[in-house]
This record gives structure tokens, sequence and C-alpha cells, in this order.
């Protein structure tokens, strides 16, 4: 009988065995795939450019945007006269964004975001500011 419980044992240690070995194959199977998986950004300061003589410093915020994308949507928002004082609502933005300004003297939006979220916390979107 001490033959069989000794193969009993070398059974049960051979099982363990190859559990903790197809356990540890699968952590480096996937550690190896997830490091082959690039995070998009969480954002980028975009190249300045010039609207009625003003040059607007801007960047994108989380992943949605790229510099391309959001362009449009900036020059068409900066390039627009608003009627107000100190900081307004724009609401020529993109579909449920947030959009707000401060404007110069000429009533073109000079520094402000579009964003989903919180302004404290914001999630996507892009910001500028002229100088």
């Amino acid at each position: 009988m001490s033959t069989d419980r000794a193969q009993a044992r070398g059974t049960r240690s051979q099982g363990a065995w190859t559990v903790a070995a197809v356990a540890a194959l699968s952590v480096v199977v996937c550690l190896t795939a997830a490091s082959r998986v690039r995070a998009a950004p969480a954002g980028s300061v975009c190249p300045e450019f010039k609207v009625h003589s003003t040059v607007y410093h801007w960047s994108v915020i989380g992943t949605f945007f790229s510099c391309k994308t959001a362009k449009p949507w900036l020059a068409k928002l900066v390039g627009s006269r608003v009627r107000g004082s100190g900081s307004v609502t724009l609401h020529s933005g993109p579909r449920r964004y947030h959009c707000s300004s401060a404007l110069d003297k000429r009533g073109y939006p000079f520094a402000g975001a579009c964003y989903t979220g919180t302004l404290a916390h914001p999630k996507q979107g892009f910001q500028w500011f002229g100088g």
C-alpha cells in the first residue's frame, strides 16, 4: 500500500505543478498581449494658428479629438463674433459639449474651452487662448 500512496501523492503533486504552470503561462501571455497595445494619448498641444490677427495657442483633451479634427470647430468658434461680455456660453460648438469663452474687445472668443464632463474634470474636448 505504501507504493499506492506514494503514486497518489506524486499524481497530486504533478497536478498541482501543471495548474501552476498553466496559470503562470496565462499571466505571461496576458502581459505580453497588453504590452503590445498602446494607450491612446490623453491629449496634445496643437500647432498655433491665426484668426482675425490673433494667434491662438490650443490643445486637445482626452482621446476623442485630435488636433486635426478639433481645428475646424475651433476655427468656427473663434471666427464668429458673440454678444455678451465676460464669460459667455458658446452655442455653435460640438453637440453635447459645454463650450464657454471670454471675449476680446471686438466680441470674438479669446480664451475658452469645449469639453464633456465638468470644468474641474474635463473628459474630452479642446481649449484655447489667444496671445
